[in-house]
């Protein structure tokens, strides 16, 4: 049985980190706000963005950018384990890093020190303690050192309509909890239904509601860590339906709400 351990520090945050030991699901396509960065501790799985692929391996350090849709489907669940640190876009402005120049994915082969190396730092986030800015630092810096990143880029239609999308996005990110038909979004864009899902899908991997619903688990998981009851941040996020609420959850993060708002009291 597979187990999911989330740690915070308040002194810092704007970081925190997940440790999956033996993941019992093939995550669903979803989205982070934050960026994430893991380190890859045992197994395989193979991680999908639209129709391009790639096998990740113990041994590796991924880097996904924020807002990307993606999914991870372990090839053998008793072997994938990882670490996986979330960081918060506004501290990395603070920092000079949030360059848009960087590919929204990056996969880096480690060399046996540096992967040990590795473990050292996330574990330094885990624990009491300070360096924890260090730590991130460090992280953040080794999975850009590769000198041949393999970005996922965006398809030639998807980037010809990117303010219409933009427009789309801005939308249903300002009536997140609400549903909004298709052709709403058809006249928002200046598109053509069909275009209109063809260049999301291109550029987001996924449907705008897909898209809407991925967006609303991730303003789910922010509003528990700030300690809002479960029942309070369905309804904030357009659920009225527990049960279908739990479910979706757990589909992104591996556990129910109540699970994940029981890991940040114990924490």
């Amino acid at each position: 049985m597979g187990s999911v351990c989330i740690y915070r520090d308040p002194a810092y945050p704007f970081y925190h980190v997940t440790r999956c030991l033996h993941q019992s699901h093939a995550a669903r396509k979803h989205t982070h706000k934050e960026l994430a960065v893991s380190l890859v501790t045992g197994g395989a799985s193979l991680f999908r963005f639209g129709e391009q692929e790639h096998r990740i391996h113990q041994g590796q350090l991924v880097m996904i950018a924020p807002g990307f849709v993606h999914q991870c489907c372990p090839e053998t669940v008793a072997e994938w384990s990882f670490s996986m640190v979330f960081v918060d876009p506004g501290w990395l402005e603070t920092v000079g890093l949030n360059d848009p120049g960087h590919p929204c994915f990056i996969v880096r082969d480690l060399e046996p020190a540096v992967y040990t190396a590795l473990q050292g730092q996330y574990q330094t986030l885990c624990v009491p303690g300070d360096a924890k800015e260090e730590a991130l630092l460090y992280i953040i810096d080794q999975a850009l050192s590769d000198p041949e990143p393999r970005p996922l880029a965006l398809k030639a239609e998807a980037a010809a309509d990117e303010e219409a999308l933009q427009r789309v996005c801005d939308h249903i990110r300002e009536h997140l909890a609400e549903t909004t038909p298709l052709e709403t979004l058809s006249r928002l864009a200046g598109l053509d239904k069909y275009r209109l899902i063809r260049s999301f899908t291109r550029r987001f991997n996924t449907t705008p509601h897909a898209w809407q619903l991925m967006l609303r688990m991730a303003e789910a998981r922010q509003r528990l860590d700030a300690g809002a009851p479960i029942t309070d941040t369905a309804l904030a996020v357009g659920f009225y339906d527990q049960s279908h609420f739990t479910r979706l959850f757990k589909a992104s993060f591996g556990m129910t709400p109540g699970q994940y708002a029981q890991q940040l009291k114990s924490r």
